[in-house]
């Protein structure tokens, strides 16, 4: 026999929250942080020493501070949805 006082009710499965970023936009910005920017950055930054181009150290200041808020948005999207 079965315990009355016992009994389980089924919880409601948690409702799936949307992505942050669909699938095809995470990938192209994820490619775009790993193999543009950080080379890009690199790049200006050693063309400005090399040609002794004052303004370029800005320029490549400015390209880190969009490939660091990309990967910021990138990690968010992961920690909240999983790996995409």
């Amino acid at each position: 026999m079965t315990d009355p006082s016992k009994t389980t009710v089924a919880s409601e499965p948690e409702p799936v929250r949307p992505p942050f970023l669909p699938d095809r936009v995470y990938d192209i910005l994820k490619y775009t942080a790993i193999y543009a920017i950080s080379p890009l950055v690199v790049f200006t930054g050693a063309l400005g020493t090399i040609w002794n181009i004052g303004w370029m150290q800005p320029v490549s200041l400015t390209i880190a501070a969009i490939g660091t808020l990309l990967a910021g948005l990138l990690g968010y999207s992961t920690a909240m949805h999983g790996p995409q």
